[in-house]
């Protein structure tokens, strides 16, 4: 029985002693721990740096790195809703408050709310690729909103970016298009109105020719935004060419009717096109306006 009891002291002891010497390097090992996550986390390994974050809880600022890197996971997956409440929570830590607005923004490009998405897409300035995504969804906006100029331009300068290429080419071959049609019906009202007025029915001709106008001015709003796209250039060209001898016809009319001023007005804006420059000088002198010339 002593012998015994002498056994369990014993032992009890060498417990007790263990425990001394494990305690101190049981303490050591945090900072130990704690600078070999700081060094994963440096080398861009951050799903092990996280998990080595997490295991040492609140000591020094694990939990703020455990958070951020995982945040950085997901980011470097591109699943920017899943980063968003790590990010949210490390926004005073390093860029945590960028990849969260970044993060938020794309959430908003995806629903189409393109006007938010930009706007927070262009207050990060160069971070990542915010300018990239910014331009994008206000060419998205743009043509969303029918401002098929705007959209044409910001599509361009979004260049490679997502499918803005692809969307580039689609738009330009709908603007083509409807500018097509719009100058086709302009041509084909204006040849009516040569028809009518060769047949002596000036009438229908005025008539028809004021119908055209708006079809003429719709393609000459759209060619130009095109460029050179196929031969965008040549229609623009064709129409301004059709349009001025239609107003300058109209003119003539006007002074003949007696409406100078209308007349005067109207050979002014058609200047360079013609004796268009002349017939203004002539209807101006008729009204009293004495035009400026210029000087040598």
């Amino acid at each position: 029985m002593a012998k015994t009891n002498q056994i369990k002291r014993f032992a009890t002891l060498a417990l007790l002693c263990a425990l001394v010497f494990l305690l101190p390097s049981c303490a050591q090992d945090y900072p130990l721990s704690y600078q070999r996550a700081i060094d994963l986390f440096s080398a861009g390994e951050f799903d092990d740096a996280a998990r080595a974050f997490e295991k040492l809880g609140s000591y020094g600022n694990s939990q703020t790195y455990a958070a951020y890197s995982r945040g950085l996971v997901l980011f470097g997956q591109g699943a920017y809703a899943d980063a968003i409440p790590y990010f949210e929570k490390t926004q005073d830590f390093m860029y945590g408050r960028s990849r969260y607005i970044y993060c938020v923004a794309y959430q908003m490009e995806e629903a189409g709310s393109f006007v938010e998405a930009a706007e927070m897409f262009y207050s990060l300035g160069n971070f990542e690729d915010a300018a990239s995504h910014a331009v994008y969804c206000k060419a998205r906006q743009a043509e969303a909103s029918g401002d098929l100029d705007n959209a044409l331009f910001t599509y361009e300068s979004a260049g490679e970016y997502s499918d803005s290429s692809d969307r580039l080419a689609v738009l330009r071959g709908d603007v083509y298009n409807e500018a097509v049609e719009l100058k086709t019906k302009a041509v084909g009202l204006y040849n009516d109105a040569i028809k009518a007025r060769d047949e002596g029915d000036f009438i229908t001709a005025a008539a028809l020719e004021l119908e055209s106008i708006p079809y003429f001015e719709g393609a000459l709003d759209l060619f130009p935004q095109l460029g050179d796209f196929l031969d965008s250039a040549r229609n623009a060209a064709e129409c301004k060419a059709i349009f001025k001898e239609i107003q300058y016809g109209q003119a003539e009319r006007l002074e003949q009717s007696g409406q100078l001023q209308e007349a005067y007005d109207l050979f002014k804006a058609l200047s360079g096109y013609n004796d268009a420059d002349t017939r203004a000088q002539e209807v101006g002198a008729r009204l009293g306006i004495v035009e400026e010339e210029d000087e040598e």
